[in-house]
């Protein structure tokens, strides 16, 4: 038996959210969580749809670019990629539908890229692969 703190894989034993890594299942069920409370939270009034949308994304990609073999620190670049060309869209485009379109898309296609690309097999510097399904996820390692 070791000391060395291994990294947490499932969502049942994450200790901290921006170690270890998440597979694309894990992805996708925190994502829609994630959008469901937004939505819940819209319904009621709240206008979190901005900050706490942007904060959250932040932190579900980071065990998701690790799982790519990515850095973390990957998740504000695309942030910031995504900022600055939805701005670019409303400058050029404005209010049209055409410029409502390529926001959403500029929002959305990272996300989706995110859970489509299949993680590293091997294990890699953020820890070993997620095990496949669903059930570890509620059970802890």
């Amino acid at each position: 038996m070791t000391d060395t703190p291994q990294p947490a894989t499932g969502a049942g034993s994450r200790r901290n959210w921006f170690t270890g890594r998440a597979n694309r299942k894990e992805y996708w069920l925190y994502f829609a969580v994630l959008f469901a409370a937004i939505l819940a939270l819209d319904q009621v009034g709240l206008e979190v749809a901005g900050g706490g949308l942007v904060g959250c994304l932040v932190v579900v990609w980071i065990p998701r670019l690790h799982d790519l073999g990515r850095s973390g620190w990957w998740s504000p670049a695309i942030l910031l990629a995504q900022l600055a060309l939805g701005l670019i869209a409303y400058l050029t485009v404005g209010e049209t539908t055409g410029g409502t379109v390529a926001r959403i898309l500029v929002t959305f296609v990272p996300i989706i890229v995110l859970g489509i690309i299949p993680g590293e097999s091997q294990e890699n510097r953020f820890g070993p692969p997620p095990q496949p399904g669903w059930r570890h996820m509620f059970r802890g390692r």
